[in-house]
């Protein structure tokens, strides 16, 4: 039993690694370790959402930890942080067209924000093209 649990967290950990390059973050971490961090005023986090890790039956939350930028980029994200949740608040209300102004906030705050450029992004084009019914804001990642 013990084993299994070990392997199903390495397992989540090396599934978390992986969506840095999707994020475009540098350190990810769940949700659960977030509650496991017990000076976490320490650190400066962003949610990201829920995603639904492929071979997972729940989704789990995801959040952005910036302390590991440079000083440039942790000042630039916290300056535009409220802009930032504001953000993500809409998009997942599925208020696009707001999500959208708020992104651009912070794009004008720190213009390398990839992160904010993903939702940015995908925010355009539900205002584009819709939003499917089903749609719940989790991220689906279907490879490993």
């Amino acid at each position: 039993m013990d084993a299994t649990t070990i392997a199903d967290t390495v397992n989540t950990a090396s599934r978390l690694e992986t969506l840095t390059k999707y994020y475009r973050g540098d350190i990810l971490l769940s949700e659960a370790s977030l509650k496991n961090i017990s000076e976490n005023n320490n650190f400066h986090f962003r949610h990201l959402g829920l995603v639904q890790l492929k071979g997972k039956s729940q989704p789990i939350g995801v959040y952005e930890c910036f302390n590991g930028s440079d000083e440039n980029n942790i000042q630039k994200k916290l300056s535009s942080l409220d802009f930032f949740n504001e953000g993500m608040s809409d998009y997942f209300n599925k208020s696009f067209t707001e999500a959208t102004s708020k992104f651009s906030k912070v794009l004008e705050i720190h213009p390398d924000d990839m992160t904010t450029r993903l939702f940015l992004r995908n925010a355009n084009y539900y205002i584009s093209n819709g939003v499917p019914e089903n749609w719940t804001g989790i991220e689906e990642m279907s490879s490993k």
